[in-house]
């Protein structure tokens, strides 16, 4: 629950812990009647299983959403970090010197800034989706390869392209800290999924520290 919850903002985290207390402190607090009989007895036993469950769980799950509001609090400044540190240097080689876990950092704050409600996914577990966007109520997809050595071929970006179809995604993008084959660009065009390499990376972190409004409509 921390490892999911650690995703949303803090600030959100901070504002279930808050609420989680308050509401199971009430169901704490209750008294269930006597049982009048053998017919009410079922009920009584039920009632007085949820109160002793909350009497733990007024503390156990404040204490889990503080933990991961902190966890999300150093995730946040690590993020923008390593933003800024691309941003700055302004380099194909600070893309293909990071980690693949660092790059998938960089890519959920520079969607973040564009306007995206970004929720990463447990290390791609999630049917080979790295990063799940939202914007006015519609899903789109992100999927990151950090590959030095190869260029990203057809056959990812095919299968990419079937994820987003079986989760009825209305759109995806595919980025990659190096380039695309030119048979992967082919199948790419005219879909509803772009394809980003480190280059167009780069220029789009170039704009966003200028202030210039980046389009990254499908």
């Amino acid at each position: 629950m921390i490892d999911i919850s650690s995703r949303l903002s803090w600030k959100i985290n901070i504002s279930f812990a808050v609420i989680a207390y308050v509401v199971l402190h009430l169901v704490a607090q209750i008294k269930p009647q006597t049982p009048a009989g053998i017919g009410t007895m079922g009920s009584f036993v039920v009632k007085q299983m949820f109160i002793t469950l909350a009497m733990f769980g007024q503390f156990v799950l404040p204490v889990a959403f503080l933990i991961a509001a902190i966890i999300s609090f150093f995730r946040t400044r690590k993020q923008v970090r390593i933003y800024n540190g691309v941003a700055d240097r302004q380099e194909v080689s600070s893309l293909t010197d990071m980690s693949w876990r660092e790059f998938e950092i960089l890519i959920c704050e520079c969607f973040q800034r564009i306007g995206f409600k970004v929720m990463p996914t447990a290390g791609g577990a999630d049917g080979g989706i790295d990063i799940k966007l939202t914007m006015n109520g519609e899903l789109y997809l992100i999927q990151c390869k950090q590959w030095r050595a190869y260029k990203v071929g057809v056959q990812p970006v095919r299968e990419f392209y079937g994820v987003m179809a079986a989760t009825g995604a209305v759109g995806g993008y595919f980025v990659t800290s190096g380039e695309f084959t030119e048979e992967a660009k082919k199948f790419a065009d005219g879909l509803n999924l772009r394809l980003m390499d480190g280059r167009k990376l780069l220029k789009m972190f170039s704009e966003q520290r200028e202030g210039v409004l980046v389009n990254l409509t499908l």
